[in-house]
């Protein structure tokens, strides 16, 4: 993660519904009412929401990993090697 840790406080006003502010105690709160509303509104299942989700994190970590570098280290382009695991039988 970003801030090393989920447990970050912080508040978000909506600029709809009466421009409501919500409180918050961690960050995955909010994907998580998210993820909720999508399935109560008939939008996705649960499991459609739960496997995105985790691709999202796994692409964060990805680049995380290895965009994320110092100035010096910037210049050297990433091994995009790693990426392509699980999909490399398809390329050959």
């Amino acid at each position: 993660m970003f801030f090393g840790t989920d447990e970050v406080w912080f508040e978000v006003t909506g600029s709809c519904f009466d421009c409501e502010t919500r409180h918050f105690d961690r960050l995955s709160q909010p994907l998580q009412e998210i993820m909720d509303a999508r399935i109560w509104a008939g939008l996705h299942c649960r499991t459609a929401d739960v496997q995105g989700r985790i691709l999202g994190e796994t692409i964060v970590d990805y680049m995380a990993e290895n965009y994320s570098h110092t100035v010096s280290s910037a210049l050297r382009p990433p091994d995009t090697r790693d990426l392509l695991k699980g999909v490399s039988h398809r390329l050959t």
